[in-house]
């Protein structure tokens, strides 16, 4: 009952007033200033997360009552390193298919360094895109990533040679510069996902969008890692049951509206 209850948090009260609120943005982005336009940007990104987490969690809370353990999907993706990591992270049971179906089976008999760092993440991840649908934005969304794993790929590949990849524990600003470049990263993805993307993406051509972005990105970086120690905290202590009764009298404040991933 308490994944259901975290997972409807996440989708009625979180996902729904996000949408709510970004839609008159994503609508007419000219009527608006360029920091409303990179909010709009992170609204949705974060609609999207909450919205699909609160689906896979309600899935995993009912799964529960009937006896079933189904897997995680979600392990706070937007906390994510790198590229590799979120993806790791995010879609797990589509990652893992993507992982088992293309990229392993694309990568063998191979030996090319261009085939395997460039080709194979890159028509994986376009095969993962129009997974989604077969639109020209689902698969640039799949090519946007394809390209950035590939890229990732490339530059752990020169550090190795270079022997600047160290072992051990990766220094804390290290790893939330990285959190911050692979969550940008990612929301900047999300325009291409989005069909209206392109109009939106138009108006965030500025050179104070390279400023905005990152400083966004490390603002909400911050609140989705204490979000998620409160919720760490409070489901390992004796306060879960107030902590899920809190989360579900917040229903209240809930919209009623679909699941956005349903139509994928």
């Amino acid at each position: 009952m308490i994944r259901i209850c975290e997972g409807l948090f996440l989708k009625v009260v979180l996902a729904d007033w996000l949408a709510y609120l970004i839609k008159p943005l994503w609508e007419s982005p000219s009527a608006y200033g360029l920091q409303m336009r990179v909010l709009a940007l992170f609204g949705y990104s974060l609609r999207i997360y909450f919205d699909f987490a609160g689906y896979s969690s309600i899935a995993i809370g009912a799964s529960l009552l009937f006896g079933l353990k189904v897997s995680e999907n979600f392990n706070s993706p937007y906390l994510s390193a790198n590229i590799t990591d979120f993806w790791k992270r995010w879609h797990i049971s589509l990652s893992e298919w993507i992982r088992d179906y293309l990229f392993f089976p694309l990568s063998q008999g191979q030996s090319r360094r261009f085939w395997l760092q460039w080709m194979v993440p890159v028509l994986a991840m376009l095969i993962c895109g129009l997974w989604h649908g077969a639109a020209w934005n689902f698969a640039l969304w799949g090519l946007w990533h394809g390209v950035g794993i590939a890229v990732y790929q490339m530059l752990q590949r020169w550090r190795k040679q270079r022997k600047l990849v160290t072992p051990g524990q990766v220094h804390w600003l290290r790893n939330l510069m990285g959190m911050t470049i692979t969550f940008s990263f990612v929301t900047l993805g999300w325009l291409a996902f989005h069909l209206d993307g392109l109009e939106l993406a138009l108006q965030l051509l500025s050179p104070l969008t390279l400023l905005y972005i990152p400083a966004m990105a490390l603002i909400l970086i911050l609140l989705l890692g204490g979000f998620r120690r409160i919720s760490d905290f409070a489901l390992s202590s004796r306060w879960r049951a107030i902590y899920a009764l809190t989360l579900s009298l917040m229903f209240y404040c809930g919209m009623e509206t679909g699941f956005i991933y349903a139509r994928f």
